[in-house]
């Protein structure tokens, strides 16, 4: 073979497709099947399994995957890791799409698996960021390309209006583990980068050009003794007298909630319940508790509300909330009592409260009976709202994921309230998915939080993540506890998202100068 033809052949090696005998096929297809593997153990690390250290693990597979990789072939194993990723860790997207909102076999197939392959996208840019930045200094590559690489990726992918999705970030498998410390600083970003600088670092230690093994090794433990020296720092305070609460779970069957006869059982069940718990500071009901609008029972919730005002009680239900000016419907949240608030949920679930993309799943729902919910999202900036005379912070649903939006309650909110319908999930790993991410809300505000979940999982948690109390999921019981509001500022509630994203795109930028 002419020498030129060798040499053009060994530089295409680094390519998807080919390759010549300086690159050992099998050995590519080897690490290609790695990385797909190594996606698929990822999920083991989140919730319900929660086995932290396979968070590390996956993403050394891949790291090293993408070591003296071109751009092609760290983009094709970025993509593996990624279809590994998220068809094992939100496969559920068909249990939704499919048991209850009513769309047909194939349309849930469809719309499921092209989520998957879109969302697997972002590890592949992961991997192409990281071939075209690599430096030669190997140091810089393990320490700063991977990882930072890496975390861009889950920002973006939880940035963009859709997928706006930042299910399986690498930070919150870490919500039980010494690595959470931080989040009261940094917040999940920060969790996760020092995840994947951790993974980067002894990867970096056991290379044979590594120079200076010893320091790297000390310099980790180091860091991760400081670290776990923060687990327990009270970055906020008391402020006032504990709460007394009360959260209602329903448990109501998705498939039947909007059938009237239901819908009048389920307002007796949680009426009854509440008078159950009259004298409690604050009694929630979970997401659209009651699937009827607020003004088609105007009589019963100022009723309701005079008899919670005379037992000394506030009540935070979960309901349709309509606008008749703007004609628009709202998944909302009512606060009743010594003073009334309202919410309108500002981030709506892709195909559950809205389609994204409609030329193309507007195409599909036409076609193979999708049935939805259809909501308007709410104003970005909506008044204040308080419970139990106190302002808090609240979410609906799927928005308890995104960080930075629960700062726009902060720091004025002293506790967090979050209620949601996860009944759309039914019995699938999603349900301690969501719990796990609702955590890490505690953990960067330093706030309590009390979730009411239709059928589960209602919990009661601490402001350093801790699950105080839990209600048995699917059945229609009352979780009842204690919380104490807190005040202060917590690092995170200042910088946000901001300052670990653009010191991670600054050492990106410096590195492959």
């Amino acid at each position: 073979m002419p020498a030129d033809v060798s040499n053009r052949r060994s530089e295409a090696g680094r390519g998807v497709l080919s390759w010549n005998v300086r690159f050992d096929p099998k050995k590519l297809l080897l690490k290609d099947v790695a990385a797909l593997a190594a996606g698929c153990s990822f999920p083991f690390a989140f919730a319900p399994f929660q086995i932290a250290p396979l968070a590390y693990l996956s993403l050394a597979i891949l790291f090293l995957g993408w070591k003296d990789a071109g751009p092609g072939r760290a983009s094709l194993r970025g993509l593996l890791f990624g279809l590994g990723q998220f068809a094992v860790g939100v496969h559920w997207i068909y249990v939704c799409l499919h048991d209850y909102a009513g769309s047909t076999d194939l349309a849930a197939f469809i719309i499921c698996a092209s989520a998957v392959v879109f969302l697997a996208g972002f590890p592949a840019l992961a991997g192409l960021l990281a071939a075209l930045l690599a430096p030669n200094h190997a140091a810089g590559k393990w320490l700063l390309v991977y990882p930072g690489c890496w975390i861009l990726s889950e920002w973006l992918r939880a940035w963009l209006e859709f997928p706006g999705f930042p299910w399986l970030q690498v930070g919150y498998s870490q919500v039980d583990a010494i690595p959470a410390a931080l989040a009261p600083v940094l917040g999940v970003y920060g969790v996760g980068f020092f995840s994947a600088f951790s993974t980067g670092a002894l990867l970096y230690s056991l290379q044979p050009a590594c120079a200076g093994r010893k320091a790297v090794l000390i310099s980790l433990g180091l860091v991760w003794s400081i670290t776990a020296l923060l687990q327990q720092h009270p970055w906020t305070s008391p402020a006032g007298r504990p709460l007394q609460v009360a959260l209602l779970q329903g448990n109501i069957v998705q498939q039947l909630k909007w059938r009237p006869e239901v819908k009048r059982q389920a307002l007796r069940w949680y009426i009854e319940s509440s008078r159950n718990h009259w004298g409690r500071d604050l009694i929630v009901w979970p997401e659209t508790a009651v699937p009827i609008s607020d003004h088609r029972l105007t009589g019963l919730l100022e009723d309701l509300e005079t008899e919670a005002v005379q037992y000394g009680s506030d009540l935070l239900i979960g309901l349709p909330v309509y606008d008749p000016e703007k004609r628009r419907s709202y998944n909302g949240i009512v606060t009743l009592g010594a003073e009334r608030g309202r919410y309108a949920k500002r981030h709506l679930v892709p195909f559950g409260e809205y389609l994204p993309f409609q030329l193309v799943s507007g195409f599909v729902t036409r076609y193979m009976d999708f049935k939805m919910v259809g909501f308007s999202p709410g104003e970005t900036r909506q008044p204040p709202i308080k419970a139990a005379g106190i302002p808090l912070a609240p979410s609906i649903c799927y928005e308890d994921v995104f960080g930075q939006e629960m700062l726009a309650a902060m720091p004025d909110a002293l506790y967090l309230v979050n209620i949601t319908n996860d009944a759309w999930f039914g019995r699938s790993i999603a349900l301690g998915q969501n719990l796990q991410m609702a955590r890490m809300r505690s953990l960067e505000t330093g706030r309590y939080l009390i979730r009411a979940a239709n059928t589960g999982l209602t919990a009661i948690v601490s402001p350093f993540g801790d699950i105080i109390r839990m209600a048995p999921p699917f059945e229609a019981t009352t979780l009842t506890g204690e919380i104490q509001p807190m005040q202060g500022i917590t690092p995170y509630m200042l910088v946000g998202d901001y300052l670990i994203l653009i010191g991670i795109s600054f050492a990106l930028l410096v590195v492959s100068l």
